[in-house]
């Protein structure tokens, strides 16, 4: 019986392999062959592993990075370019929940003549015409979006301001409407 190696690979040429009639012919045919077979397992065996472990690898990794693709796509839009600051006061015309664009009608008097837009303001509210409600400072947060000139209807200027919906709601029941500037936005 000859076993012949080429590389990492070992062969066993069947053309050595005893062909006899006898007894002992077919018993060495039989113990090389099975020779020849664990020869072969034991090298796939260890092949087969090799690639089994690299391909469990391949696809852990896969997997890594479709869950940062998945879990990452749901954060909130932050990303190492987005900024940390609130998201009132990014420059954003989407709402966040509970937010809500409020259109306040203001006479001259009734707010800082140099506000502008990213300005934190206070919204002031009095009572209403039937007199119900008090003066009162709202503790809201409130970022002013825009304002505009005087109105031809009215002689008006009208101010957007982004806050929470109770704000709206307490602009919406009060009198004249006052504000002041809390913080001047970052030029």
């Amino acid at each position: 019986t000859h076993v012949w190696q080429v590389g990492n690979e070992r062969e066993l040429l069947m053309s050595e392999i005893p062909t006899g009639h006898g007894s002992s012919s077919g018993a060495d045919r039989l113990n090389a062959l099975r020779q020849n077979t664990q020869l072969q397992l034991g090298i796939t065996s260890h092949r087969k592993i090799r690639m089994e472990l690299l391909l469990g690898i391949g696809v852990f990794l896969v997997l890594v990075a479709v869950l940062f693709v998945v879990v990452g796509g749901d954060s909130d839009g932050v990303t190492p370019s987005t900024s940390i600051a609130a998201p009132s006061q990014q420059n954003s015309d989407e709402l966040q929940s509970g937010e809500a664009f409020i259109a306040i009608a203001l006479d001259e008097g009734t707010f800082p003549p140099d506000v502008k837009k990213g300005d934190q303001v206070r919204v002031v509210v009095t009572p209403n015409s039937d007199g119900a409600g008090s003066t009162r400072g709202l503790i809201e947060r409130t970022i002013v979006e825009s304002i505009s000139g005087v109105s031809d209807v009215g002689g008006r200027h009208v101010m957007t301001i982004r806050g929470p919906e109770s704000v709206a709601i307490a602009v919406a029941a009060s009198g004249a409407i006052h504000i002041a500037i809390i913080r001047e936005a970052l030029s």
